[in-house]
């Protein structure tokens, strides 16, 4: 693995370190096994806009996002692998051996920040960072649902210098559970929320937006986003949450966005069953949508069913659009849609609850409502000069410190 790396002068704005070039910032990204990536796009939209650092990908495989990051000019470089394709000691050795590889790339091309955007990079680059002496960021994207611990592997965040999150609920959680008992070296952990595109919707859907997308006129239909995993809930809510909906709103109808592959997946599958239960032409299963916003301008309302999140992706693009959410309540999601107004918050797991939540929502009049409130916060909470910003003071507020 080897990368040459170059440096540029820029203007410096008052107050920015004085550090006579521009600081390269290591961005360490993990991909997940399913195409639908919350944590990929959010990251994409904030690689791709820095101004004041340069960042540089280092990823484990190719993809989509990959192939994004590169169109944007951003250098990526492939690397991870081969502890997690050993097993046993053959693993522990291609740890050192990733860590040792990773130390000399970044002592190579001389990276002043390393930022990792999930657990698993934090893990496998956390010691080589600091055995080169540079600045480490953390990523965090989802909380642990309660009753939840943090295991001992969790530790590493000792070696970590700040910790984004996504909200300030969010922010609570970390230093309440994660960072408890860390009182030797506790990281700052600062608040910081992701970007949302402007989405040329309005707040209602379009008739012929629906007629392409194969969306009836006298449907109500709810949008539910996520690849198909039991942290999602899918499964759950085909045989409980969605009855209960039917029983309030007949005419309702449900979008499932995500991978899916029954043939492949029990999960899927056991959904696809569920669906079959239900009966009628209630449910359909879009699979993987690269054009996720167009639905989101299609729906009449999205659902968020998890288990646990941190800021949830679906949730603040539905808004965008201004197409309210009725959600569990999971982090952040009282945060955004009860303090401004733009949706429901229901209790977890209390799918009678939600059930009323949606049949309030299905008024057009108190719908639209609803709509313009989500347009205006996603344009006031999501907007990318602002959080751009923010990124960039983190990178280089820790320059300014060494």
């Amino acid at each position: 693995m080897h990368t040459t790396t170059t440096r540029t002068s820029q203007h410096r704005s008052e107050g920015e370190p004085s550090i006579g070039s521009v600081p390269v910032v290591a961005f360490c990204i993990y991909h997940g096994p399913h195409q639908a990536n919350g944590g990929l796009e959010s990251i994409t939209q904030i690689l791709t806009r820095f101004r004041r650092i340069r960042p540089v990908v280092l990823t484990d495989r190719e993809s989509d996002f990959s192939a994004r990051w590169r169109k944007a000019g951003i250098e990526v470089i492939r690397f991870g692998g081969r502890q997690r394709q050993a097993k046993g000691i053959w693993r522990a050795g291609g740890l050192v051996a990733e860590t040792r590889d990773f130390f000399r790339w970044i002592k190579r091309c001389d990276a002043d920040v390393v930022h990792c955007n999930d657990i698993q990079s934090l893990r496998q680059v956390a010691f080589a960072t600091r055995l080169a002496g540079k600045k480490l960021v953390f990523n965090l994207r989802n909380l642990k649902p309660p009753g939840q611990r943090y295991g001992w592997k969790w530790r590493v965040v000792d070696l970590v210098d700040e910790i984004i999150v996504l909200s300030d609920e969010m922010g609570d959680g970390v230093k309440a559970r994660l960072l408890r008992g860390h009182e030797r070296r506790k990281p700052l952990v600062r608040s910081i929320y992701s970007i949302v595109p402007s989405s040329p919707g309005g707040v209602a859907p379009s008739r012929e937006l629906r007629h392409e997308l194969g969306i009836r006129e006298d449907e109500f239909a709810i949008g539910y986003v996520g690849a198909f995993n039991q942290r999602k809930q899918q499964l759950p809510f085909l045989e409980t949450g969605a009855p209960a909906i039917l029983g309030r709103v007949p005419h309702a109808k449900f979008y499932f966005l995500g991978d899916f592959a029954p043939s492949a997946d029990d999960y899927a599958a056991s959904c696809l069953h569920a669906a079959e239960r239900i009966g009628g032409n209630a449910v359909r299963f879009v699979g993987f949508a690269s054009d996720v916003a167009t639905w989101y301008n299609a729906f009449d309302l999205v659902i968020v069913g998890s288990a646990n999140e941190g800021l949830a992706r679906c949730m603040i693009e539905s808004l965008s659009t201004g197409t309210p959410v009725v959600s569990f309540d999971v982090c952040s999601a009282r945060e955004i849609l009860e303090t401004h107004r733009c949706g429901r918050v229901v209790a977890q797991s209390d799918y009678d609850a939600m059930a009323d939540a949606v049949a309030e929502l299905s008024d057009e009049t108190h719908r639209r409502e609803v709509a313009e409130r989500a347009i205006d916060t996603a344009r006031d909470l999501f907007e990318a000069t602002t959080i751009i910003r923010q990124y960039e003071d983190v990178y280089l507020g820790l320059l300014s410190k060494r």
